[in-house]
């Protein structure tokens, strides 16, 4: 059964904003812990969980312009507006990313890593890898039944969030080990995959 316009942009909304509230708590507890122990790779987590939060509000907004009927300035619809949200957040990654890249990399060059270990940064970055996975897979599901370009790339920012949190993970790991110089390098890996997919999406 095919849906209407009004029930199509219900049905992104309704999956986008259950996205935006995961992305959200997330964002905020990897920041909060990741300022606690000094992780910057959970910091690094913690931003692009909430770009993920931004590219959320992003999609609601851009399908909800794109359901609109044809007008007399729009002939042929409005359902370019998609490709337009595509563009912006591929873009907006690209900024995070370097952003991020260039703080973690004057980190390195003046040791200013100060990274402790903690069993709370490594439950954090396991609970985000589940979590962002999760929503994953709930938000490709229903990008597929709406044949939507913009709600798949808000799935796969979220695929790209838990191979983040993977390598998050393994830098909090080795900062329990002793080697704290490993986060900024996790850090910046994260850097290089949000910056990827931003790129890709833009693209």
């Amino acid at each position: 059964m095919s849906l209407t316009a009004q029930q199509r942009n219900a049905v992104s909304r309704r999956v986008t904003l259950i996205g935006s509230c995961i992305d959200a708590v997330l964002g905020i507890s990897k920041i909060l812990v990741g300022w606690i122990v000094h992780s910057p790779a959970l910091i690094a987590d913690g931003f692009h969980s909430f770009s993920d939060l931004l590219t959320d509000i992003g999609v609601i907004f851009f399908s909800h312009w794109a359901q609109n009927a044809p007008d007399d300035d729009h002939p042929y619809g409005h359902h370019r507006y998609e490709t337009l949200g595509t563009v912006i957040i591929g873009t907006s990654l690209v900024v995070v990313a370097s952003a991020i890249a260039w703080n973690n990399i004057l980190a390195m060059i003046y040791g200013t890593n100060t990274a402790n270990a903690s069993y709370l940064a490594i439950i954090i970055a396991l609970v985000s890898i589940v979590s962002k996975e999760w929503i994953f897979r709930y938000t490709i599901k229903y990008s597929k039944q709406l044949n939507s370009k913009l709600l798949e790339a808000n799935a796969w920012h979220s695929r790209s969030d838990a191979f983040s949190s993977v390598v998050v993970l393994f830098g909090v790991i080795a900062t329990w080990f002793g080697y704290a110089w490993l986060e900024l390098i996790a850090a910046m890996v994260v850097a290089v995959l949000i910056g990827n997919m931003g790129v890709r999406l833009t693209w």
